[in-house]
């Protein structure tokens, strides 16, 4: 991995929880960014329990009744993407490596402004526990597996 993809752990995170956050974060901060300044706009955020969502998501097709025309919809890559309708701009984002922007996210989680979403931890010889869990939906951040 090149160094410019990488951050260094703040202190006060558990160094176990804190690779939970790159991902997710990333992707969510990346849409952001890719809207641009808020200037008074609204920003909704849909499927907010999700692994991305809870730091900030979109649904594709579902979600665009509530863009006003002219609007934006950032998402991110699906098998089913939106189709643009109403003079509705939309931006699919691929997570990109970003070392800068990573270290800032890691500072927020650090100073509390960011929770680590960790849905649990189990072993990794018990990976089927976990599978099973993601499988079964609801799940409320990532499943880390311990050596």
């Amino acid at each position: 991995m090149p160094a410019a993809a990488t951050a260094l752990l703040p202190d006060g995170l558990d160094p176990v929880d804190a690779p939970s956050l790159p991902p997710n974060a990333l992707t969510a901060a990346q849409m952001v960014h890719r809207i641009g300044p808020a200037n008074g706009r609204s920003l909704l955020v849909t499927g907010a329990a999700g692994a991305v969502g809870g730091y900030a998501a979109a649904l594709h097709t579902p979600v665009l009744v509530a863009i006003r025309d002219g609007g934006t919809f950032v998402g991110v890559t699906t098998a089913s993407p939106a189709t643009p309708e109403r003079d509705i701009g939309i931006v699919i984002v691929n997570v990109a490596p970003d070392g800068t922007m990573l270290a800032e996210l890691l500072a927020l989680a650090a100073s509390g402004v960011l929770e680590l979403r960790v849905a649990g931890r189990v072993p990794l010889r018990e990976a089927t526990t976990a599978y099973d869990k993601v499988a079964a939906g609801g799940q409320r951040g990532r499943w880390l597996l311990i050596p």
